[in-house]
């Protein structure tokens, strides 16, 4: 077993985020527990790339304070190279969003431009096509 702590960077875990002090104890409470029974603790940072908040040559790229690795304890940077073609993926309406809404979120915000590059299908098939 291991503990896996993802995307605790100064930069983007602070006060804005929902039940910030919760979540912040809950982590740290978390963290030491694993330590003091011998469970890996290994953590997970995002990069957004050179002139970014989170540029991994930034301060703001280091861990939360609270929650610094020891030297012991490793650390990754994900590794996101992927295209998503535009309407080609889908969701469900549920009780948080509409479905169009849900869409949107993952494909205008939460992927494009951070984690994944969207791309027109168009696009998509000039690549597969060499």
């Amino acid at each position: 077993m291991i503990l896996l702590v993802v995307d605790t960077q100064k930069g983007c875990f602070d006060e804005r985020l929902y039940a910030f002090e919760t979540v912040r104890n809950n982590i740290k409470q978390l963290i030491t527990i694993a330590r003091e029974n011998n469970v890996e603790v290994v953590y997970v940072q995002h990069d957004d790339g050179p002139g970014t908040e989170l540029d991994k040559t930034a301060d703001n790229y280091e861990i939360y304070e609270e929650f610094a690795p020891r030297e012991d304890e490793r650390r990754f940077e994900k590794g996101f190279n992927m295209l998503v073609p535009s309407y080609t993926n889908s969701t469900y309406d549920n009780p948080y969003f509409d479905k169009e809404t849900a869409y949107k979120y993952y494909n205008e915000f939460m992927w494009g431009r951070r984690y994944a590059k969207i791309i027109t299908v168009e696009q998509a098939i000039e690549l597969l096509q060499g």
